[in-house]
């Protein structure tokens, strides 16, 4: 697998996870202690000959945060200058690309070290799919004989199938010669799908279906579902200290310098990172990652969500299903609501469209550097803007 290159797509603005997409680039947010991008290369060095990063938005802080190479495999970086579609930034990897295979994969979407290998290790030319019930979010893989793609069709508006295309392939590096021969789509961008529909034209492609392995982060709740998810099976290792009379039951990472104080009650699965501070006398409940340098304090309850880097949460507040980002401050009695009174499914605004979460509990999402003041209360599906402040006492119900 040494004649194979890995192209991994990281330059979109990821518009659907904003507002915490302002400050950081999506592959970059960071979940359990470690980011979309490390997620996917530690499933990959060892077994690819180098890495093409395909950056943009926000470029500078992926090359930055990750240097010249990972773990001993080399990275090359290429600018996709303009946000032209899927094609147009994979078409930008060519120049550095000199093996004979390419393995392409988004770089903000996480996939299991399984299903990576299992993809690189078949002779043939590969693109992977998954059966997903909202079929008409995906391009859907048409298959042939022999089970050999004949097509995609991108976001269908009616039933076609649902095997849906999840943005890993590996082809022979011939792929990139069929940039020139497609158009721009209504969308007016070039899309990936149309490139490789029309190389599957010349080149046997075979359809792989899986069914785990893939953790799609297009959402944020989804940023929860893969929270959720991967501590389920994390190790409890308690690196810092936690002081007598804090309860722990469930699955704990710990990391160095931290503390667990007196009274804290942790009832589930959680990732605590470097520098925090938990309690005196809080509730962790079900699961939550918190990053490096965050608080949770006393009178504090903190239910499945993500707490991003340097954040505090000091006093008499609630958390519940809610992403918050880096550098936060919740003033004293920040109630964040979760759950609407007639049970129906929360609604959260997506590039100025209310969208249907289809859970039942969200809270807010929460950009960086915000500061809320006391007694804020959040209506459930809302969100705040990188830099805003409210004013003590008040409600956040529309963003």
């Amino acid at each position: 697998m040494k004649d194979t290159t890995a192209v991994v797509m990281a330059a979109g603005k990821g518009t659907r996870l904003l507002p915490l997409t302002l400050t950081v680039p999506k592959p970059l947010i960071r979940l359990l202690g470690k980011t979309p991008l490390e997620y996917n290369l530690d499933n990959i060095v060892g077994h690819v000959h180098e890495i093409v990063l395909v950056v943009g938005y926000l470029r500078e802080k992926i090359i930055d945060y990750l240097g010249d190479a990972y773990k001993g495999t080399k990275i090359k970086y290429v600018n996709q200058k303009f946000p032209k579609g899927t094609a147009h930034a994979l078409s930008v990897a060519q120049s550095e690309v000199r093996t004979k295979h390419v393995l392409v994969l988004n770089g903000d979407d996480i996939y299991d070290k399984d299903l990576i290998l299992k993809t690189m290790k078949l002779e043939n030319d590969v693109i992977v799919g998954k059966k997903d019930k909202n079929w008409k979010n995906f391009g859907i893989l048409q298959a042939g004989k022999g089970n050999y793609l004949l097509g995609i069709v991108e976001k269908p508006e009616r039933y076609v199938g649902d095997l849906a295309n999840i943005g890993i392939y590996k082809m022979k590096s011939e792929i990139f010669d069929y940039f020139g021969k497609i158009k721009k789509s209504v969308r007016g961008e070039y899309e990936i799908t149309d490139m490789i529909t029309k190389y599957a034209k010349a080149n046997k492609v075979e359809i792989i279906s899986c069914n785990s392995g893939w953790q799609p982060l297009s959402h944020p709740w989804d940023l929860l579902n893969f929270a959720e998810n991967k501590l389920k099976g994390i190790r409890t290792t308690p690196k810092g200290k936690i002081e007598k009379n804090a309860v722990i039951k469930g699955r704990l990472h710990l990391g160095k310098n931290s503390v667990i104080k007196s009274g804290a009650y942790l009832e589930g699965n959680f990732y605590i990172g470097d520098n925090c501070e938990i309690g005196p006398n809080c509730y962790l409940k079900s699961f939550g990652s918190i990053d490096d340098g965050s608080d949770v304090g006393n009178a504090v309850e903190v239910t499945r969500s993500v707490i991003g880097k340097d954040t505090k949460i000091k006093h008499l507040s609630y958390v519940g299903d809610s992403i918050i980002g880096n550098n936060v401050n919740l003033g004293a009695g920040t109630i964040i609501s979760n759950l609407r009174h007639d049970n129906f499914p929360i609604l959260f605004r997506v590039n100025k469209k209310l969208i249907n979460s289809e859970r039942r509990k969200f809270g807010t999402v929460i950009g960086d550097f915000v500061k809320t003041g006391a007694n804020t209360t959040l209506y459930p599906g809302t969100k705040l803007d990188s830099g805003t402040t409210t004013l003590p006492g008040e409600i956040v119900d529309y963003d």
